[in-house]
């Protein structure tokens, strides 16, 4: 019995599960409509998260088909109309295949005369292609297209919710493992770095299900492996033999930088395993380099006794980790450092590095000062003797110079903090007190230094302490630093600063100790007022924030634009209606030019590169879009001026990068991939323009990929 229309979308709907029972649908279908073959592509989401492309196929051929027939139907592939509908994200409709200029040649030889490619897509996310295909003309296609539409519509809607469910459970999982590492930061400055680092890598071992794991990062010393029974868990200080020959090291030395697989490493790059690997029995896995400002700076990789499942979730789980490692440990370092300098020395240190503090962190500039001030003048009204309210103007120059250990990409991010981040920053009064704890002239000042975020209600951090656990001393100091904070600039609130009157209100509804707030609040004001008067010294948030621009907006090695900023000028032009260019430039084979002359050497071209796109007067925006790419935004006018401009360059560059004979055969089809889209007509969104432009470059890149092969 015929299936109806209610009956599919349905199932669809209650009992399809992707790439699980997708046959069981497609029979459905091929019933359905009463055609020889209907065939599902559709995305891995956990590649789709990650921003790849990685398409699953199934089909099902009605029984009536001859099986010689059915063997061409089932050779399917990202060819063909597939490619077509998918990549173009249209509707398409062929009923003489044998003369389609993009048609498969099994199915062509199968002799294939209709099919009908319908897009599964919901907004700017396309999902894959249902295609329903025929060995006779299809006749009446335009009857059925809009079964085949809904069809195609209600599995996007299934797709969409199956990829915000994955992307949220990777988010979950990636913040517990983040929070349990930062978590472990807080005892860190009284142990050795490789027990740390150890015990962080078998939490990362529990997460993820793998057998062994190694992290190396070279720049700082650090080689270390951790195995689940123990037998191989290292660490060294310095290369060794037993480090040549770990394939996480290998690839290092290769610099190899994107992630690869184990079989990969075997296979394509010629590796040889590693004694371990063989010991443990490892046969899958995955390496992947840790970029920080530009620069390669570690490798992290695991191995498992059996095939990796999901191997993108993988990916973007050790890229994520590895990154955050990579902070950890150089907060780790600089911590240790400044903790050894600050024993040795003592108070004289104190305001140097409260200063230095506040340098990194210009956005609070003067704001310890500022603390110091006010915590002397509460203690001043409360009637405390003059060590206890000294000791009071101390804690306050310190108790923000733990923030000198919270990595840059969080202390100077501009606007809100993610809740990872924030769990980062919390650790800064921990940090603080580490610092000081064991100097004898500051142990008195300490606790109240690790106290300052604490609230009377335990909402605080870091202990959650209640209100008869935290010092007198922390409460006076939570005070001072919450009236500053609201006295102050501070770009992540929608008002910048607070007028004194106003933040005395606001932190009546704080959970700070009532008893004394009510009797200092006054004191506060007038504090505030006489201060103002003499020049206060609040920062300017206009040379603060063009300061965060350069670090956070700006490609750290070129000084182009990053997708942030770039997107936000080109998004500007489509509202305003603007028409314009974006051109896509790809250096040709930069890995080569790494491999061969080494990683400063390929920087130093794509710096030139950046040098020379900056000279051009036609060319609003650069920015950065990849290792060795650029996109350039240009007025309408530009676009012959552009070509003959950046083959100007080629020769330029070719001419002080690559003039030996073997280099000019290899790049005689020249040194740039370069293509264009134009707004409005190849997009009328960025992300559209952006797409269409990459797959443009993709598709040189394939022109030219057999002459590069050949060498």
């Amino acid at each position: 019995m015929k299936h109806t229309n209610l009956e599919v979308t349905n199932f669809i709907i209650s009992q399809w599960k992707p790439y699980k029972n997708d046959k069981e649908l497609l029979s459905m279908l091929v019933d359905y409509f009463n055609q020889d073959v209907v065939v599902l592509g559709i995305v891995n989401l956990a590649a789709l998260a990650e921003g790849v492309v990685d398409v699953y196929f199934e089909q099902y051929i009605s029984d009536e088909i001859d099986e010689d027939v059915a063997c061409d139907l089932r050779k399917i592939s990202y060819t063909g109309a597939f490619k077509e509908s998918f990549e173009e994200r249209k509707l398409l409709i062929v009923n003489e295949y044998s003369s389609y200029e993009n048609a498969d040649p099994f199915w062509k030889n199968a002799g294939l005369k209709g099919v009908i490619s319908v897009p599964i897509k919901k907004g700017r996310e396309i999902y894959g292609v249902l295609q329903i295909a025929s060995l006779k003309v299809i006749k009446g296609a335009e009857d059925f297209i809009e079964d085949l539409k809904l069809f195609a519509d209600t599995m996007a809607l299934v797709l969409s919710e199956s990829l915000e469910k994955y992307r949220l459970d990777l988010h979950r999982k990636t913040e517990d493992i983040h929070i349990v590492i930062s978590s472990s930061l807080r005892e860190s400055l009284d142990r050795p770095i490789e027990k740390w680092l150890e015990d962080s890598l078998r939490k990362i071992l529990e997460f993820s299900k793998a057998e062994i794991t190694g992290f190396i990062m070279p720049s700082d010393d650090i080689y270390c492996v951790v195995d689940r029974s123990g037998r191989f868990t290292v660490f060294f200080d310095k290369v060794n033999d037993k480090v040549k020959d770990w394939i996480v090291y290998k690839l290092y030395k290769a610099n190899v930088n994107k992630t690869v697989t184990y079989k990969e490493s075997l296979k394509k790059l010629n590796l040889p395993p590693s004694i371990e690997a063989n010991k443990i029995g490892v046969i899958d896995g995955l390496f992947v380099p840790i970029e920080y400002n530009g620069q390669v700076v570690a490798s992290f990789a695991y191995g498992f006794t059996k095939e990796i499942e999901n191997i993108a979730y993988h990916k973007i789980f050790l890229r994520n980790i590895g990154f955050h490692l990579v902070m950890a440990i150089l907060s780790f370092k600089r911590l240790k450092r400044l903790k050894d300098i600050l024993s040795k020395s003592e108070e004289q240190f104190v305001k140097s590095f409260m200063k230095m503090s506040e340098l990194r962190d210009s956005y609070t500039h003067g704001h310890s000062e500022r603390v110091a001030y006010y915590s002397k003048i509460i203690g001043e009204t409360l009637g405390f003797d003059e060590k206890v309210v000294n000791e009071l103007y101390t804690a306050g120059l310190l108790h923000d110079i733990g923030k000198i250990g919270i990595p840059d990409s969080i202390l100077l991010k501009p606007g809100r903090l993610s809740k990872h981040e924030f769990e980062i920053v919390k650790y800064h009064a921990v940090f603080s007190y580490e610092m000081i704890k064991d100097i004898d002239h500051l142990k008195s000042v300490a606790h109240c230094v690790r106290q300052h975020h604490e609230r009377c209600d335990g909402s605080g951090y870091p202990d959650g302490l209640l209100c008869n656990q935290i010092s007198t001393c922390a409460k006076v100091l939570a005070i001072a630093d919450v009236f500053d904070a609201l006295t102050s600039e501070r770009i992540y609130r929608d008002k910048k600063r607070y007028s004194p009157v106003e933040a005395i209100d606001i932190m009546k509804e704080i959970e700070l100790d009532k008893a004394i707030f009510e009797k200092v609040k006054d004191a506060l004001l007038d504090a505030y007022l006489c201060e103002s008067s003499n020049g206060f010294n609040l920062p300017k948030i206009k040379d603060i924030e063009e300061e965060r621009v350069n670090i956070f907006f700006k490609d750290y090695l070129t000084g182009t634009d990053r997708l942030v900023l770039f997107s936000k000028y080109v998004e500007e032009k489509i509202e305003k209606g603007e028409s314009f260019y974006l051109f896509g430039l790809d250096i040709v084979n930069l890995g080569y030019i790494n491999y061969k002359y080494g990683v400063n050497y390929g920087n130093r071209l794509v710096e030139a590169l950046a040098e020379e796109l900056m000279k051009s007067p036609y060319l609003l925006r650069i920015m950065r879009s990849g290792a060795d790419s650029f996109i350039c935004l240009c007025p309408v006018d530009g676009l012959e001026y552009f070509y003959s401009f950046i083959e100007d360059i080629e020769e330029k560059l070719k001419f002080r990068f690559l003039n030996n004979e073997q280099d000019a055969k290899l790049f005689s089809n020249g040194l740039l991939y370069k293509t264009h889209v134009s707004y409005p007509k190849d997009g009328e969104t960025f992300e559209d323009l952006l797409y269409a432009l990459r797959l443009r470059l993709k598709r040189l890149k394939f022109i030219n990929y057999k002459s590069h092969l050949s060498f």
